[in-house]
């Protein structure tokens, strides 16, 4: 007989609250596609990509080619601070992998806490600038990394879905940067890296 533990319930539970959170409540705004269910392995669980909806309508609209990837956590407790702790080996695939990658968090998934205080969805981009703080405030090589500075999506009643949408449309857009010239680009980066 096969055997499941805590961890595996609270990631059961965040993916059914982030499954209704961009599908019913906000399935207008975002496809919310997973790539397995159940799934652990430290890398993406799925991708959310973006719609515009019609004027008027939130059930017919437009897709859009944006479009990031994501792993998902379920978390016990409420988060209070800002922060929460991950293993370091879903740390160093979101931070080494060349695709747009959000981390979700679903907090307060506790049986007494989710039913006190309610869920929290909290958010993780792992820009180059993130990236760099959670260098200088993890030490190398421990298991664990705590990551400082999670942004809300949705706590209690407030729900910052709007501004969540503009960060992904402003992430997911193509960098034109990119598409130069091998040459070029390899002179812009030694200048970068001369003034930094």
């Amino acid at each position: 007989m096969s055997k499941y533990n805590k961890q595996n319930r609270l990631d059961e539970k965040a993916i059914s609250i982030i499954s209704d959170y961009f599908m019913n409540k906000h399935g207008d705004k975002f496809d919310l596609q997973f790539h397995g269910i159940k799934d652990n392995t430290p890398d993406t669980d799925g991708f959310l990509r973006l719609r515009q909806p019609e004027e008027n309508t939130q059930l017919k609209g437009s897709y859009l080619n944006n479009v990031v990837f994501f792993q998902l956590k379920g978390f016990e407790k409420k988060i209070e601070d800002g922060s929460y702790i991950s293993a370091r080996k879903l740390i160093d695939f979101c931070k080494d992998i060349n695709l747009p990658t959000i981390l979700f968090v679903v907090a307060n998934l506790g049986d007494v806490e989710e039913k006190q205080g309610g869920v929290q969805i909290y958010w993780y981009h792992f820009s180059n600038n993130n990236i760099e703080i959670l260098n200088k405030t993890n030490k190398p090589g421990r298991d664990d990394v705590k990551i400082p500075n999670l942004s809300a999506l949705k706590v209690g009643k407030n729900d910052f879905v709007e501004q969540f949408y503009i960060h992904v449309k402003n992430l997911a857009k193509k960098n034109e940067f990119l598409d130069l010239p091998k040459e070029i680009l390899d002179i812009a980066v030694d200048l970068k890296n001369k003034i930094l």
